[in-house]
């Protein structure tokens, strides 16, 4: 049901509900309704289509989170955990890996990595659902993880969730709240 829900309440199909509505309401010969939803949907093309837009409500959101300096990342203990939140990948398997991965999600992973060789000890977690891959977004992160030299054994998948809640709620099934943790997730 919520993924049904997250697909209506989508943008796109938002401007498509308005535009249909909007021709309902010339149907029924009520123009001023209709038009009213013409220009609210004219509106909503604009703010969905101008790059700028989101980029403000985004960053007011992670402006409220400072990046970790590397002094203060020393200073983290040896079992903290790094997630590496899941973005893109292509599905052309004639590719390694590393070159399947979106920029973003090859940008994520190599500040976790960085991370990661900074903090004797700690675990790389990656995360990502296969969504419409034929592998999970996780393990095309990890295969690249171990082409860059990471120990497999210092790295875990959780490949299943498919939103950041549900990967919150996994790692605390999985690896409980003990260990500090490190969320890697923005990066551009």
């Amino acid at each position: 049901m919520r993924e049904f829900l997250s697909l209506i309440i989508g943008p796109v199909p938002v401007l498509y509900i308005m535009l249909v509505v909007s021709l309902v309401f010339f149907g029924l010969k009520r123009k001023r309704t209709a038009k009213v939803f013409l220009i609210v949907a004219g509106l909503w093309f604009f703010i969905i289509t101008t790059p700028f837009i989101p980029k403000i409500f985004v960053r007011s959101l992670e402006s409220r989170y400072t990046q970790l300096s590397d002094s203060s990342i020393k200073t983290l203990p040896d079992s903290s955990d790094i997630i590496v939140l899941g973005s893109d990948n292509t599905d052309d398997n004639k590719l390694t890996p590393n070159n399947q991965l979106s920029l973003i999600a090859m940008s994520r992973l190599t500040e976790g990595i960085r991370i990661h060789r900074m903090i004797p000890g700690s675990r790389l977690i990656l995360s990502g659902y296969g969504r419409r891959s034929k592998l999970p977004h996780a393990i095309v992160l990890y295969q690249t993880a171990v082409i860059l030299g990471v120990d497999p054994t210092m790295m875990a998948i959780q490949s299943s969730p498919s939103n950041t809640r549900k990967e919150a709620e996994t790692y605390i099934k999985n690896f409980g709240t003990k260990n500090k943790i490190i969320l890697v997730t923005r990066c551009n």
